[in-house]
């Protein structure tokens, strides 16, 4: 029996247990996060100025009041940072509900407003938008942020550089 090894389950186990712990450290010591950056010349890790356009369909009109030009625009959840309101415009609410047939049709909400957010900012160009901290972000994109004292839920209607 020279040259042949026997496992057992435990020794599997034992195994299984090593490999998930080095992957477990592999990620924390990279910080959990992919570089979604392209390795093409174009796309290297250059930091740009960027235009941010976010569009809020309904936010409540006491929220506005908490919206100052120069406040710092970040992602709500990793807190990527956007850069400073520039400037803002408000609007109707839109929002789509069904009429009697069914048919969805754009309509307004009561002491609620559409708003649109301009903000200057930086970024890194990656093949499908900019990223922004550790996350991509691209237009559509939807999400919360946090501008100065307001929480508004957007989406990313327009990135310019």
């Amino acid at each position: 029996m020279k040259g042949k090894f026997k496992f057992n389950i435990i020794d599997v186990l034992v195994i299984a247990i090593i490999v998930a712990v080095a992957a477990f450290v592999g990620v924390k010591m990279v910080g959990g996060h992919l570089n979604t950056a392209v390795n093409d010349d174009k796309f290297k890790d250059t930091e740009h100025s960027y235009e941010y356009t976010f569009h809020c369909y309904e936010t409540p009109d006491f929220v506005l009041d908490y919206l100052k030009n120069g406040s710092t625009v970040a992602e709500f959840t990793d807190d990527d940072e956007f850069g400073k309101l520039f400037s803002f415009s408000v609007g109707e609410a839109e929002i789509y509900e069904p009429d009697s047939s069914g048919h969805y049709v754009k309509s307004t909400k009561p002491d609620h407003s559409s708003v649109d957010l301009v903000v200057r900012g930086k970024g890194v160009q990656t093949k499908n938008g900019v990223k922004v901290g550790w996350n991509e972000y691209s237009v559509g994109h939807s999400l919360t942020i946090n501008a100065g004292n307001a929480k508004l839920y957007c989406k990313i209607s327009g990135i310019k550089r």
